[in-house]
């Protein structure tokens, strides 16, 4: 029986999985395939083997954990806030900055307290979104729960500040702040579930 054939197929079996070489079936094999097959159970069955493989899989198990633990670029659906979180800071100030030097005017017109609490309340929202783009680019875990609230005091801000305008009856604030609850609704609505149960999201925000 040439030894030399025999080491070959061995070296063949020994290359496979546990699950390729279980699928093998001795009975279906040439005689001298059968010497090398038991050769290579006789291989598989010993406690050094055995003891080896287990040592494998414990390795490919920490391995796969670490990467599973380790935290995702920020990418997928999560590049559009985190556009979001780039422009809008500098779109707040931009138009704060715009409304500010309207203040006067809208003084003379019997609006300056409306239009002073509308201030305060965009740069209370503009200091938190800047705080949550904080945390979001630095994948903190907190940065999740930190998008949501700011999503929901985005909202309760704007049907506050609604209300308010409607009781005060300065219609053309109310006009604007209805259209900004109904973006802060569609906003608030596709993003506080995203960011609730996605795993892309769980596996970026770990520090």
């Amino acid at each position: 029986m040439p030894s030399s054939h025999i080491d070959d197929l061995q070296r063949r079996y020994a290359a496979m999985t546990q699950e390729q070489f279980a699928s093998l079936k001795r009975e279906d094999l040439t005689p001298i395939a059968q010497h090398a097959y038991n050769r290579e159970v006789e291989r598989r069955n010993s406690p050094e083997w055995q003891a080896e493989e287990a040592r494998r899989k414990a390795e490919y198990e920490r391995r796969l954990q670490a990467e599973l633990k380790a935290p995702k670029d920020i990418g997928g659906w999560l590049v559009l806030p985190a556009i979001g979180l780039v422009l809008g800071p500098i779109i707040s100030v931009v138009s704060l900055i715009a409304a500010m030097a309207l203040f006067s005017d809208v003084e003379a017109s019997g609006y300056g307290g409306i239009y002073q609490l509308e201030l305060l309340v965009q740069l209370g929202l503009l200091a938190f979104l800047i705080y949550a783009a904080m945390r979001f680019f630095g994948k903190k875990s907190n940065a999740p729960s930190t998008i949501i609230t700011l999503l929901i005091a985005s909202l309760v801000a704007s049907a506050g500040l609604l209300v308010i305008e409607l009781s005060a009856g300065a219609e053309e604030f109310a006009i604007e702040s209805g259209k900004q609850l109904v973006r802060d609704v569609i906003w608030a609505a596709i993003w506080i579930p995203y960011f609730r149960v996605s795993k892309r999201v769980k596996a970026t925000f770990v520090n």
